[in-house]
């Protein structure tokens, strides 16, 4: 899974705020000026790699054991990409931080909400062979939004919901393919909640923490689409209560890393979950970040990559977390030093951050892509890029990154538009 701090926007509806999303798929060139978004090449990940952004809001100060490596300078690359606009006719009404999910074919966009704070409980999918969109089936839709939201391969599933001021334990299954919806059983179904990070394990949605109703939450849930049934999470060992941690599925274990207590204090430490032996493990933060202020996360396939601003530090800095050796090791930041994101993306070989901003309300229009593998930044050209907006949200296709919604500066105006990435290998 990006706007201005995740626990904020739900503090603006009950005193906190939300986050999201994923990715996936397959053709080659396009050329300048062209408008149709054909498909790319096959990422070179095998497990999904999924994004979320965390931007918390922080009172407590706290040091970190990780220092900005600053070995590497980034390079300015403005002939790296294209940025194209989506198409207006047909797109989904403003919105702030709505769940983008890639279905292998479209862009699904849902929920969000408006300038008010309210949920907005419709959506659109947009097509990038066609360069259209096209409205979701509103007969049967609950009014869904700011909870938790997965990509099962087939179907949406969001659980959690806002509504009249608190948060409800609802949930809905959603079918591109025949533009349907399901209901959730509740039957032993966790309380509702904002801001859980879930996953998806190939067979269940699982997630851990949230936030409901003044509490931070220190439980969490697997749901089972094809036997519509939940199952409880043991708490031996488990993370503290939380809301907006980093999240992860490494193909057997979920990682919960970070988020925000109950203090509203940026967190430094986790836990991986086992749902074959329903157990936890804690994980290491030996050479790990403090707690963030704000930060943003996505899944390599291999590494849990975070990047944001540390409490009490000036500069953004990086962690790489590899649950196989349960280490930590930094992320290069020379000249991103006071670089942060509203919205991250992995797409096979670099995390894209988009919607970068420099301070309270100073935002860009930029985007930027760290390489893992060497360990070093690459700036793009904002040549072509929508407006500078933050509490946008963005997904991966496979070949493009996509961008869509958000606010300005101001909060005042709720945009309606989205653009396209292609960066070049």
């Amino acid at each position: 899974m990006t706007k201005r701090r995740l626990c904020i926007f739900i503090l603006f509806l009950m005193t906190l705020s939300l986050a999201c999303t994923l990715p996936l798929s397959a053709d080659t060139t396009r050329q300048p000026g062209d408008k149709t978004l054909p498909a790319a090449f096959s990422p070179t990940f095998t497990d999904s790699p999924s994004a979320t952004v965390f931007l918390l809001t922080t009172i407590i100060p706290a040091t970190s054991t990780m220092q900005p490596t600053d070995t590497l300078t980034p390079t300015n690359c403005p002939g790296c990409g294209e940025w194209l606009p989506l198409p207006a006719q047909g797109a989904p009404s403003g919105r702030a931080h709505p769940d983008l999910i890639w279905t292998g074919s479209e862009v699904l966009v849902w929920g969000g909400s408006d300038r008010q704070h309210t949920i907005i409980p419709n959506g659109e999918l947009y097509n990038p062979a066609t360069h259209s969109w096209r409205p979701i089936n509103a007969q049967g839709v609950p009014e869904l939004g700011g909870g938790a939201a997965v990509w099962t391969g087939t179907q949406l599933i969001l659980w959690g919901a806002y509504r009249m001021g608190s948060t409800v334990a609802l949930g809905g299954r959603y079918n591109p393919s025949t533009d349907s919806w399901q209901g959730i059983s509740t039957i032993n179904a966790p309380q509702g909640r904002w801001a859980a990070m879930p996953v998806w394990s190939g067979k269940e949605m699982i997630f851990w923490g949230g936030y409901q109703g003044g509490y931070y939450l220190g439980d969490g849930g697997r749901y089972d689409p094809g036997a519509d049934t939940w199952l409880s999470i043991s708490s031996i060992k488990a993370p503290s209560a939380r809301c907006c941690a980093a999240t992860a599925w490494t193909g057997r274990e979920m990682i919960v890393w970070g988020g925000s207590d109950k203090q509203n204090t940026g967190l430094a430490n986790g836990a991986s979950y086992n749902p074959a032996e329903d157990t936890w493990q804690s994980i290491s933060a030996d050479g790990g970040p403090a707690g963030f202020d704000s930060f943003v996360s996505v899944w390599t396939g291999k590494e849990l990559l975070v990047w944001g601003i540390v409490i009490g530090q000036k500069d953004y800095v990086g962690g790489r977390y590899n649950p196989v050796t349960d280490s930590w090791a930094p992320i290069a930041s020379s000249g991103l030093n006071h670089f942060a994101s509203y919205s991250a993306v992995w797409t096979g070989r670099e995390m894209i951050v988009s919607g970068i901003y420099m301070g309270k309300y100073a935002i860009q229009n930029q985007a930027a892509g760290y390489d893992p593998a060497a360990d070093r930044w690459r700036i793009f050209s904002t040549e072509g890029a929508p407006p500078a907006r933050w509490e946008s949200s963005s997904v991966w296709t496979g070949s493009d990154l996509i961008i869509w919604g958000g606010r300005d500066s101001s909060s005042e105006t709720l945009f309606n538009d989205g653009a396209s990435f292609r960066p070049s290998p």
